[in-house]
């Protein structure tokens, strides 16, 4: 679902652009040289302004190329910070040996190539390139940049849309109406057995659901918080599958310094009472084990007779609201016998 509605990154066509203005600046340049100059032929004129143009238009491809080059191999390898001293080094480097050799060429009636390089008409010609050169180079660089300000720009908004559907997505999965149903009807059985078991239950019921409803805009809840909830939650649980169902918690941590997307634990819990029978003999065990920086799930695995449909909708909410709070992924591990979920806690600021 995420997928159908990523935005688009608008590309920006920074070679056409560069090309342009510098066609742009080259004309007005060289007329305004063959203006101080006060040349009248026009048919030089514009043979100046053609080659101008040229040499320019060679000049952006070339810096373009070589920054694209710089582009994807920076990308891959963080040491940006030396980026930009190479690619201008390099460009300046190509561009003034295409820019003799070319002036060479054009001017074979010289007798030497060291004549060539002491003449003061050339000397001026690649004095102004050489401005040219660093112009281009800083046009690119600016395009380049706000290309980049653009892509970070849409990034970041397609990171806030896709967070804004999986948090739909949460509250869709949070009130659950199979689970109130289920609920509704313990309470119903409960009412004529034990009145005081039954008050508790409505009590537990309503914590739970006020957690829902109070969490829904919550990125972020503590540990400790949300290990309320779970009792909560389990002891609804424990009522209506009675001892068919435990739950064994060793936290070592202090839950107070560490965070968690709300309602990771139930929907984790929700997952392995979805997918497994439960017995007296053979009871669902769930166990918290809790590490340095993470909390790992645990349930033993008894698959039920029947095929259970499943969407993978639960896991995939709280790997994506992890990947956006923290870049960390949760590591699932499934055996014969166990599942396993490691998820990664947030320091609580």
């Amino acid at each position: 679902m995420i997928d159908q509605n990523k935005m688009s990154i608008t590309k920006i066509p920074i070679l056409r652009y560069m090309v342009l203005l510098m066609v742009l600046v080259g004309t007005i340049f060289q007329s305004f040289i063959s203006y101080v100059n006060s040349e009248s032929d026009w048919l030089v004129i514009f043979k100046n302004i053609l080659i101008t143009i040229s040499v320019q238009s060679i000049f952006c491809c070339i810096i373009y190329l070589i920054k694209e080059s710089f582009n994807r191999f920076f990308n891959k390898n963080k040491s940006s910070w030396i980026r930009y001293p190479l690619e201008f080094i390099l460009s300046c480097a190509i561009c003034f040996y295409i820019l003799v050799l070319s002036m060479f060429l054009l001017h074979r009636n010289v007798n030497s190539f060291s004549d060539f390089l002491g003449n003061s008409g050339f000397r001026l010609h690649l004095s102004i390139n050489i401005v040219a050169i660093i112009f281009i180079y800083a046009i690119a660089s600016i395009l380049n940049l706000y290309q980049l300000i653009v892509e970070k720009s849409a990034h970041a908004e397609q990171l806030q849309h896709r967070f804004a559907q999986v948090r739909l997505l949460a509250l869709k999965n949070q009130v659950n109406p199979h689970f109130l149903f289920n609920s509704l009807s313990v309470l119903t059985s409960l009412v004529h057995v034990n009145a005081a078991a039954s008050e508790k239950f409505i009590v537990q019921l309503a914590k739970a659901y006020r957690y829902i409803l109070e969490q829904k805009d919550t990125e972020l809840v503590t540990l400790k918080v949300e290990l309320d909830f779970l009792d909560a939650y389990f002891y609804l649980l424990s009522i209506r599958f009675e001892n068919k169902i435990q739950l064994i918690k060793n936290i070592k941590i202090s839950p107070e310094e560490w965070s968690i997307p709300p309602l990771t634990l139930q929907m984790l819990v929700e997952n392995a009472v979805k997918h497994n029978k439960m017995s007296s003999s053979k009871p669902l065990v769930i166990t918290l084990n809790s590490y340095t920086d993470s909390l790992q799930v645990i349930n033993n695995i008894n698959n039920r007779e029947e095929e259970v449909i499943s969407t993978g909708l639960g896991l995939e909410n709280i790997k994506k609201r992890l990947v956006f709070l923290t870049n960390k992924e949760i590591s699932v591990l499934k055996t014969t016998k166990e599942f396993s979920v490691n998820i990664p806690l947030i320091k609580t600021k």
